[in-house]
């Protein structure tokens, strides 16, 4: 593994622990507001990381790769989808009105921590993977 896909990988350990110590401490905890936005801000990053160092080189290698071409083009449409839950779970959850129900919370923040698992695992099987196969941080 790459530096750089194993800092991703530690960044998705983070991301996970941070969620699952939230669902724990539910939504009304005093931690929990403070723990929502370092988890946010932690997931911004990381995208933000994905979408400047991982996606331009592999793109670019896919201009001569339709294989890579075609697995790229799955994990965006896929990214898409999840983008749109993760940013409203966010923007629902850091209006204090939203705060108040714990139930909703519960099930919202079980579907995030399960969406978000499911994209880990394929990004760290296949994509990391292939980040490193192709060599790109020994360029």
């Amino acid at each position: 593994m790459s530096k750089f896909t194993n800092e991703l990988v530690l960044d998705h350990k983070e991301i996970t622990q941070m969620l699952k110590k939230l669902r724990k401490l539910g939504v009304r905890s005093p931690e929990s507001r403070e723990l929502l936005m370092k988890s946010k801000d932690k997931l911004l990053a990381h995208l933000a990381k994905e979408d400047t160092k991982l996606y331009p080189p592999l793109y670019e290698k896919a201009k001569t790769d339709a294989s890579l071409a075609g697995t790229l083009d799955i994990f965006a449409k896929e990214m898409q989808g999840i983008t749109g839950f993760v940013l409203q779970f966010y923007e629902n959850y850091t209006k204090r009105e939203d705060l108040l129900d714990s139930d909703k919370f519960v099930k919202d923040i079980a579907k995030f921590i399960s969406a978000l698992q499911t994209r880990i695992l394929k990004e760290e099987i296949a994509l990391y993977k292939l980040y490193d196969k192709l060599g790109i941080d020994d360029e």
